[in-house]
């Protein structure tokens, strides 16, 4: 019995009003291969009519675990009194080329009160330069088997019938 109260009194309480759901990163959830700075949106919830966001703070984590410390090693944006949920921009210090960051976002209600942080998300970046690219591979026309080809006005039938008449197959 003594244990579940001190878990409960750990547990991060909040007295908002609003929640914040689908989370998403250049408008798609997990986005992968963001450009070097990435938008941030959600989606606030709230029971209670009428109530809005007056304020959000975003962490940028560089591992689920320090997301789930609700630590923003990479970029903690503190709190920003703007009630805008959508294309937020990131801001803080250059991002690495393809690699996972781990983003949270919590809000503020009419009242000043914090939600609970959000569930954690994440984002890829893209390859941002030239030499990204060494060693990369381009996948041709010509590579691509006869088989995965689709003739205009064929459906597939079409394709291994008339090959069948052709002795293709």
């Amino acid at each position: 019995m003594i244990s579940f109260f001190l878990i409960s009194s750990c547990k991060e309480k909040s007295d908002a009003n609003l929640s914040v759901s689908q989370l998403k990163c250049n408008g798609l959830e997990n986005t992968i291969g963001t450009e070097k700075v990435p938008e941030f949106s959600w989606i606030n919830n709230s029971s209670e009519r009428g109530q809005a966001q007056t304020a959000y703070q975003i962490i940028v984590s560089s591992s689920e675990h320090m997301a789930s410390k609700n630590s923003g090693d990479i970029w903690d944006s503190g709190k920003n009194l703007v009630g805008a949920s959508t294309w937020i921009s990131y801001q803080g210090p250059e991002l690495s080329s393809g690699k996972e960051y781990f983003w949270k976002v919590r809000v503020w209600d009419g009242n000043d009160n914090p939600s609970s942080w959000s569930k954690t998300a994440k984002f890829i970046t893209g390859l941002f330069d030239g030499e990204d690219w060494d060693g990369a591979k381009w996948i041709g026309y010509e590579d691509i088997p006869d088989s995965l080809f689709w003739y205009r006005g064929f459906t597939g039938m079409e394709i291994i019938s008339e090959r069948l008449r052709k002795r293709e197959l």
